[in-house]
C-alpha cells in the first residue's frame, strides 16, 4: 500500500541521514507546547504530577541532544532489520 511505502521511506531516510538540530528543536518545542496545554488547570497539573514529576520530565526532555537521537536511530531503526505490522480491517478498493 502507498501508506506503508511512505512509512518505509521515512524510516530509510531517518536511518541514512538522522535528524538535524532544527528538527530536534522543533520536536522538543512541539512536545513542550502540547504538554503545557495538558496542564493548564490546577487539576490537570495534579493528575499529571501523579504520573510523573513534571520538572524531571521537562529537564529530561531538554537534556536530550542531537547525538542521543541519532545514536538511537542508528541502533534501532535499521530498515533492513525491521518488520512493519499493520492492524485494522482490510480496505478493498
Amino acid at each position: 500500500s502507498e501508506t506503508l511505502k511512505v512509512i518505509r521511506e521515512i524510516i530509510e531516510d531517518l536511518y541514512k541521514d538522522g535528524i538535524n538540530d532544527e528538527k530536534l528543536n522543533f520536536i522538543k518545542t512541539k512536545i513542550i507546547k502540547s504538554f503545557k496545554i495538558k496542564v493548564q488547570s490546577s487539576q490537570s497539573v495534579v493528575e499529571q504530577n501523579e504520573l510523573f514529576n513534571i520538572t524531571d520530565y521537562l529537564e529530561t526532555l531538554n537534556s536530550i541532544v542531537l547525538a542521543d537521537i541519532n545514536n538511537f536511530i542508528s541502533k534501532n531503526l535499521n530498515p533492513n532489520n525491521a518488520y512493519l505490522s499493520v492492524c485494522g480491517p482490510e480496505i478493498l478498493e
